[in-house]
């Protein structure tokens, strides 16, 4: 007598109700499929037509498409896009990414590992290095608080962080 075993991809559940976790993912694909969308027709558009600033101007007034582009990035980012990886958000890791380069030295490593390339390239083919200035910027963060412009921000993240001064900029932000 054979044993047959079935296999299946989605969690057991009664006939007819959906798990969190399907609702969950049905939810992000559409939303990213807004997204998605957006994105290409505006490449489409740009293939077809070829006037970049055209198809950006037309795409700035089309309210509709702009305001659920909006809804569906911030929905995005605050239910999707905001689950940890390694205990760390993508929000988080930003912050702990631009404390460690501004705040934590690693700008002053960068800056001496791009010296030492530079002075190894010369001595490779023989010429005189340039002497740019790899002097670290000189930074008071004590009192002041690092500037962070944030692109294509619908929601502004960063405001919620003390050590940051935020701007967010979006063509239609999802909060004032």
């Amino acid at each position: 007598m054979e044993h047959q075993s079935s296999v299946s991809a989605e969690p057991e559940s009664e006939p007819g109700v959906r798990t969190d976790a399907l609702c969950e993912r049905d939810e992000q694909e559409k939303l990213s499929g807004v997204v998605k969308r957006v994105h290409r027709k505006l490449r489409r558009k740009y293939i077809e037509v070829g006037d970049f600033d055209k198809i950006w101007r037309e795409h700035c007034e089309d309210e509709q498409t702009l305001n659920e582009y909006a809804v569906a990035m911030k929905s995005l980012a605050d239910n999707h896009w905001g689950k940890k990886c390694d205990g760390e958000g993508r929000i988080e890791w930003c912050r702990s990414v631009c404390q460690e380069y501004f705040m934590d030295g690693g700008m002053k490593k960068m800056l001496e590992k791009d010296a030492k390339a530079v002075k190894h390239a010369a001595a490779d083919t023989g010429q005189t290095p340039l002497s740019p200035d790899f002097s670290q910027p000189s930074f008071n963060f004590q009192n002041d608080k690092l500037h962070l412009l944030d692109v294509g921000s619908c929601f502004n993240p960063f405001l919620r962080f003390d050590e940051f001064l935020t701007v967010g900029i979006d063509i239609v932000p999802a909060v004032e």
